[in-house]
């Protein structure tokens, strides 16, 4: 009996790693994310209803947050859902300054739930500023959090929803699958060079020697590191998984070895220098992580598109 139990185990598991693509990624990753973030701002919510300002809370629903932020493909699934991102996170995107206009909510004496009428302010970029800020009016700032994670809770639903409905279409649609992916994942590998290393850094271009953590994303919070670590994490879930077959693998078999060896070795050196920076966006790493994300970004815009022969989204270089 024992036997037969060890030979049904083995079995399993053999069948769990072989869970096809692109089932694997859209059920391990995009799915698993968008649920992942959803229980995240419930619990946030719950959190906050009992009257705790958790940062730990914010900070497991920030992570999630980037790891859909990631690969979020809900928006070219039903363009209803195209600016949902930008709903949920302002940063690299804001024209105006929220911790000034939510300061003046907390110490004005409207309601509430009136005062917090924009979407900027039920943000996730608003819901750390009130968690981090010094207090005022400890009661009014924990009511003007709820509002914005109860927001967050309802965005992330509907991601969840628009990826269980459509999942069966797109799971049939090969070809369509391997583009939105393929995009998200340009686009992403751009945002972490440019947006999320190199400018606060001073390595990019438009701020060349020039550091500014304030041009960091989660720079209040102190988890703008981390955030770039998940979001390198993801890329990596995608490209260089275990337990069922990743879009590395299937490009490896459309031919395409060489590039995914440039993706998956740029994905590696970057959570190696990651490791070492311990926190420090700013720390002598950082260079090399420009680097690795130089080289992650053209494996997949240059090399990888080109040998899967795809077209890619024109991409908007000034994320304006």
């Amino acid at each position: 009996m024992k036997r037969i139990v060890l030979i049904l185990v083995t079995a399993l598991s053999l069948m769990a790693a072989d869970k096809p693509f692109p089932q694997g990624v859209y059920d391990e990753v995009i799915l698993a994310d968008a649920r992942s973030a959803r229980e995240s701002a419930k619990a946030m919510v719950i959190s906050l209803e009992k009257g705790s300002m958790e940062k730990q809370a914010f900070e497991r629903l920030a992570m999630d947050w980037k790891r859909v932020q990631a690969l979020y493909i809900a928006g070219e699934i039903d363009e209803a859902y195209a600016d949902t991102p930008r709903e949920i996170d302002i940063y690299h995107n804001a024209k105006e300054d929220i911790t000034a206009q939510l300061d003046r909510i907390v110490v004005s004496k409207e309601e509430v739930g009136k005062e917090m009428f924009k979407n900027s302010f039920k943000t996730i970029n608003a819901l750390e500023y009130l968690l981090n800020k010094k207090g005022v009016n400890v009661q009014r700032e924990r009511a003007m959090a709820l509002i914005a994670a109860r927001n967050l809770e309802e965005k992330f639903s509907t991601i969840v929803q628009v990826y269980e409905k459509e999942r069966k279409k797109l799971l049939n649609d090969e070809s369509r699958f391997n583009a939105l992916v393929m995009n998200q994942l340009i686009a992403s590998s751009y945002e972490l060079k440019e947006w999320r290393v190199g400018e606060p850094s001073g390595l990019a271009k438009k701020y060349k020697g020039s550091r500014d953590i304030r041009r960091a994303d989660l720079y209040r919070s102190g988890l703008s590191l981390k955030a770039l670590q998940v979001i390198v994490e993801t890329h990596k879930r995608v490209m260089d998984a275990s337990g069922y077959v990743d879009f590395g693998d299937y490009a490896i078999k459309a031919g395409a070895d060489s590039e995914v060896v440039i993706v998956r070795r740029a994905l590696a050196s970057a959570l190696k220098n990651i490791q070492t920076m311990n926190t420090d966006l700013f720390a002598p790493a950082s260079k090399g992580l420009y680097s690795d994300l130089g080289r992650l970004h053209n494996g997949y815009y240059i090399s990888l598109i080109g040998a899967l022969k795809m077209t890619s989204k024109i991409l908007d270089a000034d994320g304006d």
